[in-house]
C-alpha cells in the first residue's frame, strides 16, 4: 500500500507544449532547446523562445556525456526564483561514458538548488551525438 508520502514525491514533469524543449545541436558545441513548459519539483517554469548553450569541446580518445537540464535557484537573502537552461559536464573517460552527477537538492526541504535533466549529450572524441532525451 502508498501512503500519501508516496504519492506526493518530486515529480519533474514535461507537459506537452511548444516545441516541448526540442534539443538541435546547431554546431559542434552549440546546443539550442526549443520551447516548452515544466514543472520541477511542483514549480512550473517555461521557455518562450528558443535558447542555447554551450557544450565544452570534447577530448579526443576520451568518450563523456553531459547533461542539459533546468537548473532552480533560490536566491536566500531576496527570496526570488529562478530557472535557467545550465549544462552539467560528465567527466572523460578512455572507454565508455556516464553521465555525471545530478546534484540532489528538495525545494521544500529548503533547497536552494535544484535539477531538472533534459538531454543527455554524448560526446565521442570531438564528435558530439545525437541528444538523447527522456529522463
Amino acid at each position: 500500500s502508498r501512503g500519501l508520502g508516496d504519492v506526493y514525491k518530486r515529480q519533474d514533469v514535461v507537459f506537452d507544449w511548444g516545441d516541448v524543449f526540442k534539443c538541435s545541436m546547431s554546431s559542434s558545441n552549440r546546443a539550442t532547446i526549443g520551447t516548452g513548459c515544466a514543472s520541477i519539483q511542483g514549480l512550473d517554469w517555461h521557455i518562450t523562445a528558443a535558447e542555447s548553450v554551450t557544450i565544452s569541446n570534447g577530448s579526443q580518445g576520451m568518450k563523456r556525456n553531459d547533461i542539459i537540464g533546468a537548473h532552480y535557484h533560490r536566491n536566500s537573502s531576496s527570496g526570488i526564483e529562478s530557472v535557467e537552461l545550465t549544462v552539467l559536464k560528465g567527466t572523460p573517460n578512455a572507454t565508455a561514458a556516464a553521465d555525471p552527477t545530478i546534484p540532489s537538492g528538495k525545494i521544500l526541504s529548503g533547497a536552494v538548488d535544484a535539477y531538472m535533466p533534459l538531454w543527455r549529450i554524448p560526446l565521442d572524441g570531438i564528435t558530439v551525438g545525437t541528444p538523447v532525451g527522456g529522463f
